[in-house]
């Protein structure tokens, strides 16, 4: 962001309440697993809390335990997969239908939707750009993996 090539406004998270009253819709990232204040804080006042996780086992049972602590401040959430890698021989990866599979052994809802483990996505970043705009032969498919999250968040 600091480079000021994104479409779109960013703040620091102290400069946001400044800002917030100028926009609609807007998206708070946080650090991995926050303390159970800061987790608290956001439980009450964001309308859907994404819980995003690579489909490894570890990680999968730290979102389980997170997804549990936010169930109780009654929180809208849903867990989204990153970091996917494919599947062999064009299969779906089989960590992903695990975790999958764990989650719904649970009752926790998850996107249907995944952000693939790509290159661009890390690159992009270095670049100050989003993924539609970084010349990559694989950025078509990330930021499409990326429009149809949207269109899942937005449509419930």
């Amino acid at each position: 962001a600091a480079q000021d090539k994104l479409p779109f406004k960013t703040v620091s998270l102290n400069a946001f309440p400044n800002h917030a009253k100028n926009y609609q819709n807007f998206v708070i990232d946080t650090k991995g697993h926050p303390d159970p204040e800061t987790l608290q804080e956001l439980c009450d006042e964001c309308d859907v809390l994404i819980l995003p996780t690579s489909p490894n086992f570890a990680d999968v049972t730290a979102v389980i335990d997170t997804f549990k602590k936010v169930q109780q401040a009654k929180a809208k959430s849903k867990v989204l997969f990153t970091k996917v890698k494919p599947g062999r021989g064009g299969l779906v990866n089989s960590d992903l239908t695990n975790a999958q599979e764990a989650l719904d052994d649970e009752g926790i809802p998850y996107f249907q939707t995944s952000i693939p483990e790509l290159v661009c996505l890390a690159r992009c970043i270095g670049a100050g750009v989003i993924v539609r705009d970084y010349k990559d032969g694989k950025s078509p498919d990330a930021w499409l993996a990326h429009c149809n999250l949207g269109k899942e968040i937005i449509n419930g």
